[in-house]
C-alpha cells in the first residue's frame, strides 16, 4: 500500500509551497521518501487556471530527483476538474531517463464546503513508446476523492486501488492552508 501525505503552503492566490511525505509498502519492502515543490498559477478565473510547479523529491527507491508539472484546472457550475502533466527525472542508474505521469480529477461540489469525486492517474507512460521500461511497467491508479474547504483551511482523503506491475491499495491525504 502506497501513502502519500502533503501540506500545501498558498503564500497568496497564485503561489505556495507544497512538502509531501511517502511511505511504500509492496510485497512486505518498506520504502519511504518525500519532496517539496514550488508552484505558481497564470490566469483567473473565468478562464482555466494554469498552474507550473517544480520541485525536488527523495522517492521511494532512494533515488533523489527533479520534477516539472504543467496542470490545467477550471470549474463548470458544481464540478471541479483539473489534468495534469508531470516529468520526473531520478538520479540513478536503473531508472527511466525521464518518468512521465499523466492524470486528472473531476469532483462536485455537495455543500459549500464538501466536495466528493474521482481521479485517475498513469505513473511511467514512457512505457508505451518504450523497448525496456526500467521500473518495471506502467501503473494506474484510481481513486475515490472527498474533500473539505473551510476558510483558509482545508483536508482531502483519496483511498484508491493501484493496477499494472503491482497490484493494491493507495491512500492520500492531504491538507491545504492560505495565507
Amino acid at each position: 500500500m502506497d501513502h502519500w501525505m502533503g501540506v500545501n503552503f498558498f503564500l497568496g492566490p497564485r503561489r505556495g509551497l507544497r512538502v509531501f511525505a511517502i511511505y511504500i509498502n509492496r510485497r512486505g519492502m518498506v520504502r519511504s521518501g518525500g519532496g517539496s515543490e514550488i508552484f505558481y498559477t497564470f490566469l483567473n478565473r473565468p478562464f482555466p487556471l494554469l498552474t507550473l510547479a517544480l520541485g525536488t523529491l527523495g522517492d521511494g527507491g532512494g533515488a533523489a530527483g527533479i520534477y516539472g508539472k504543467i496542470e490545467v484546472s477550471g470549474e463548470a457550475g458544481v464540478v471541479d476538474w483539473n489534468g495534469f502533466l508531470h516529468l520526473e527525472k531520478a538520479f540513478a542508474t536503473e531508472r527511466d531517463v525521464v518518468d512521465v505521469i499523466l492524470g486528472g480529477s473531476a469532483t462536485v461540489k455537495i455543500t459549500s464546503s464538501l466536495s466528493t469525486g474521482l481521479r485517475y492517474l498513469v505513473q511511467d507512460l514512457e512505457d508505451l513508446w518504450e523497448n525496456e521500461e526500467a521500473e518495471g511497467g506502467m501503473l494506474q491508479e484510481v481513486s475515490f476523492l472527498i474533500s473539505m474547504k473551510k476558510g483558509t483551511l482545508g483536508a482531502g482523503l483519496a483511498p484508491g486501488i493501484v493496477m499494472g506491475r503491482s497490484n493494491g491499495f493507495s491512500m492520500t491525504f492531504e491538507t491545504k492552508l492560505m495565507f
